[in-house]
């Protein structure tokens, strides 16, 4: 419907949009969803540090050092730090943490499987602080910090925003 790099300003708008589809084909993530989360993540850039200071988080899907540890070890990688800032590789890792966060970590602890907005906000936080205070989250409350953060609504907001051009 949309050519993805012609609805982002960004230097490297190409290169993204290579990397989504790439990630869309290999994943089966929607394409709204990845676009969603480079968008409520980095705003697409590839260059992004954390601006909350959470875990050092990096790169367009802000790969925290403790994902960038758990890809490495599952897959046998040794990507680091600074590889977090390639676009390719932190969608690859993002995109895969996603899937975890959304597939995997509900039947490690017996639950249902995710909604994408479940899975973003497990993502976005990490399980332990998702499974203790899932209400707070949805309520607006950064619990680490006690205060309005409002991760879900900037996730609902892009969600909507591209899910218009891509579903």
């Amino acid at each position: 419907k949309y050519k993805i790099s012609s609805s982002i300003s960004s230097q490297y708008s190409e290169e993204i949009s290579k990397a989504v589809y790439y990630q869309n084909q290999k994943t089966g993530i929607p394409i709204y969803i990845i676009m969603s989360l480079i968008d409520t993540e980095s705003e697409f850039v590839s260059s992004a540090d954390s601006f909350i200071g959470a875990s050092n988080g990096r790169g367009l899907t802000q790969i925290s050092e403790i994902a960038l540890y758990e890809y490495n070890r599952y897959h046998k990688n040794q990507y680091t730090s600074q590889d977090l800032y390639n676009i390719d590789i932190n969608l690859e890792i993002g995109c895969w943490m996603l899937l975890q966060v959304k597939k995997v970590y509900p039947k490690i602890v017996g639950i249902e499987q995710l909604s994408w907005n479940d899975a973003y906000i497990a993502y976005n936080v990490g399980w332990t602080h998702y499974i203790n205070y899932k209400e707070d989250y949805y309520n607006g409350y950064d619990v680490v910090h006690h205060k309005k953060y409002s991760a879900l609504n900037r996730w609902k907001s892009k969600l909507s925003y591209w899910s218009t051009k891509f579903t």
